[in-house]
């Protein structure tokens, strides 16, 4: 059984890992509005350009938005 300070070291660990991981995606979504700055893009058709899932580009919008 782990202590409690491998648990939170864990925690941490996968914490990190899953805000990498928005921010790259949130680069390649600033990429694809970047490409076609004129243009309307959908959460669902940057989704099928990047090969994400609609909902984690909705995501990681929010992230943006909250985040200035």
């Amino acid at each position: 059984m782990r202590d409690d300070s491998a648990n939170l070291r864990l925690g941490v660990v996968a914490f990190c890992m899953a805000q990498s991981g928005r921010f790259q995606l949130s680069v390649r979504i600033l990429a694809v509005l970047a490409s076609e700055p004129g243009a309307m893009h959908t959460s669902s058709a940057i989704a099928e350009e990047l090969k994400e899932s609609a909902v984690m580009v909705r995501r990681a919008f929010c992230c943006c938005i909250r985040r200035g």
